[in-house]
């Protein structure tokens, strides 16, 4: 939805895209000016009223306005995508558990864009798959956080915190070494 300031004139504020028509005497108890056009089409005027109870924060993302919901933030606000995900779950989602927006865009709160995650995890891995899509065409591949290359995962090591390959650690501790910083 627009915001109403952003509407054409001559269109219904409400965000259906329908034209409104000319008011055709004036009427100032209303606030109607005779030659301008009606804000609404007939009926469309309570739709404003949810307006108050919707707003995007920075990233794009819809918040709406339902303090009694369980996943409320401490303003009230619960984020769309969670109330869209509830609906086609069919029940109320835990706390635990995350929805990714499959093209990354936060904006896009279609079904066909969500994708209900079990945990952080799952939604983490995610991410990291499409980052890897991204940089090398195959989704299983790992970066090495030594030089930053995508590579097999038989060709990474994991240890608890990192992945790298064997050769980028072994220079690199080679030129720690040599600069005296030896941190092993």
């Amino acid at each position: 939805m627009k915001n109403i300031g952003e509407m054409k004139r001559g269109y219904c504020q409400c965000g259906c895209g329908e034209k409104t028509n000319l008011i055709k005497w004036s009427d100032k108890s209303n606030n109607l000016v005779r030659g301008n056009y009606y804000r609404f089409r007939i009926g469309h005027a309570n739709k404003l009223k949810n307006w108050a109870r919707q707003r995007r924060v920075g990233d794009g993302r819809l918040v709406i306005y339902k303090p009694s919901h369980q996943r409320a933030m401490a303003n009230g606000y619960v984020f769309n995508h969670l109330l869209i995900a509830e609906r086609v779950f069919g029940r109320p989602i835990m706390s635990k558990i995350n929805v990714h927006h499959v093209n990354l865009d936060k904006s896009n709160d279609k079904t066909s864009n969500l994708v209900i995650c079990q945990d952080r995890a799952y939604h983490g891995l995610l991410h990291q798959r499409t980052r890897a899509v991204k940089a090398c065409g195959h989704a299983n591949y790992l970066k090495c956080s030594i030089c930053g290359e995508y590579d097999k995962p038989e060709n990474i090591t994991l240890s608890k915190k990192t992945k790298y390959h064997k050769d980028c650690r072994n220079d690199r501790r080679r030129e720690q070494y040599r600069l005296g910083l030896n941190r092993w």
